[in-house]
């Protein structure tokens, strides 16, 4: 049983700035925390205030000081065992969050308290005029987990440095949803910003004339003299990084956030630190489709069953999650509905994933593109090795193709070095094979004993209602001299290079 803490809630929903001020006594008063973490549960914004102490004793994680000491007050509390371990944890949580940000620090020596109030009007007034970014999330899930991730990369608390921070990850994994979020979080705190949408059809010289544009600041200003952030969406060419590689485009303390697909983009250009974008855990993805199909949490128990087969179909993709949620949304009183679009799940994917997965095999060589969709109907979960001899049997560059596709994020090689794919990926390569070959048999070269060609073809003739044939169009002056059809990755029978 735990102790009832009253907080104006009220208020704090209301505000546009919040500003806790932490001394050495703050966490001996449950309703200051309980107001802190209602501050943090409720995305308001936070600017905090040190009076007397430093950020790190009041990160619970990094406090190592006996004296002031947060960590020791809060044990304190919970020996009472007034309060729940449930209502600690998000204290602990709200304090670590909000020492984390950027804010003022008054000790022995800084400044006097009347210029630091001064300095505290000026900072609000300009900060209440900035506006944020909208339509960050319909349902967010685990998103405080990763904006806490991204922004310890940042390092806010470091402002005599110039810091860029790379988000990299396939299409549709959320990467521009993180980065509109963590701006929001911070953006008041710099003197100018910039959030560019969709960059990857803009020129260097366009990029930064819309900085200078979205931040009013003159070509002089860009390059040395105010905090900026700035956040570029969607990088895809080398070539735009230019504005990088010198960190000429603002002054100490400014940072950049860069969201692709690709990381050789990153590595071009330098990127100060790199944050990849994981798919959600199956609970996670549940939950955001619960959200999107039903607008709850959970699915209700009538589609339970058949609401976890549909987030299993979505292999963990955000993108693909949400829009089966709401494709389904409208239809959640036919039970039959929702069974015949899983008998046919690339209704679930529909275009618009399609579509956003596409981009990235668009930019491929022709040479990559065959790798991958020979990956995707062929290679995925074998050795690297046997894709790798296979491939140079028509004199490709393999390893550097591979690469690419790792880089890229159409690919991963797994610990036990084989070939990974995400499964909505895997499904677009075997769908571009099919565009491409609509013929039911289709063949792969292969060398193979005569024998072993004739068990392949009985075997096929025996399962052809359920086989999927695969095609690798022998190349000019390839020195492959027999083909034989290889089975979908399900089959019995699999093919050995």
């Amino acid at each position: 049983m735990g102790i009832c803490v009253h907080t104006n809630k009220q208020a704090v929903e209301h505000s546009n700035i919040s500003i806790p001020i932490f001394g050495r006594d703050y966490a001996r008063s449950p309703r200051r925390l309980q107001e802190l973490a209602h501050m943090w549960k409720s995305r308001a914004f936070i600017i905090p205030l040190f009076y007397h102490v430093q950020p790190f004793q009041v990160r619970i994680a990094e406090s190592d000081s006996q004296e002031s000491s947060y960590e020791e007050v809060l044990s304190e509390h919970y020996s009472t065992g007034q309060y729940p371990s449930e209502t600690m944890e998000e204290w602990k949580q709200a304090l670590c969050h909000v020492s984390s940000l950027p804010g003022w620090t008054l000790d022995s020596t800084s400044c006097f308290e009347g210029d630091l109030v001064k300095r505290i009007v000026c900072d609000v007034t300009n900060t209440l005029d900035k506006i944020p970014l909208h339509n960050v999330a319909k349902h967010p899930v685990q998103l405080d987990k990763k904006i806490k991730e991204v922004m310890s990369l940042l390092n806010l608390h470091n402002q005599a440095d110039v810091v860029t921070v790379g988000i990299w990850g396939m299409g549709g994994c959320g990467k521009t949803t993180i980065a509109k979020a963590v701006y929001n979080n911070i953006f008041r705190c710099f003197d100018s910003c910039s959030f560019l949408s969709d960059v990857g059809k803009m020129s260097h010289k366009q990029i930064r004339e819309q900085i200078i544009r979205d931040t009013n600041m003159t070509c002089a200003q860009f390059s040395a003299s105010k905090r900026a952030l700035v956040v570029l969406d969607n990088i895809d060419d080398s070539k735009q990084m230019e504005l990088l590689t010198c960190k000429n485009w603002g002054g100490r303390g400014s940072r950049m956030i860069v969201t692709t697909r690709d990381k050789h983009v990153l590595n071009l250009a330098q990127i100060d630190m790199v944050y990849k974008m994981e798919g959600l855990e199956f609970e996670e993805a549940l939950r955001l489709f619960s959200w999107h199909a039903f607008l709850k949490p959970g699915p209700d128990k009538i589609y339970r069953k058949e609401s976890k087969r549909i987030v299993k179909a979505c292999c963990g993709l955000p993108l693909a999650v949400e829009a089966a949620g709401d494709l389904l949304h409208d239809k959640k009183e036919s039970l039959e509905y929702w069974r015949e679009a899983l008998r046919t799940p690339q209704s679930i994917c529909h275009q618009k994933i399609y579509d956003v997965l596409k981009i990235s095999y668009d930019n491929l060589t022709n040479q990559e593109k065959k790798i991958f969709v020979d990956i995707a109907c062929t290679f995925s979960g074998k050795e690297v090795m046997q894709g790798i001899r296979y491939w140079k049997r028509f004199n490709w560059d393999a390893h550097t193709a591979v690469t690419n596709l790792v880089l890229k994020s159409l690919i991963q090689i797994g610990d036990d070095d084989v070939f990974m794919m995400h499964g909505l990926l895997r499904d677009m390569g075997k769908a571009i094979r099919k565009e491409d070959n609509p013929s039911p048999f289709s063949f792969i070269c292969l060398p193979v004993s005569v024998p072993r060609f004739k068990l392949y073809m009985k075997f096929c003739t025996n399962k052809r209602s359920e086989t999927t044939m695969v095609e690798s169009t022998r190349p000019a002056g390839s020195n492959v001299q027999e083909a034989i059809p290889v089975l979908d990755a399900d089959s019995e029978l699999q093919t050995s290079v």
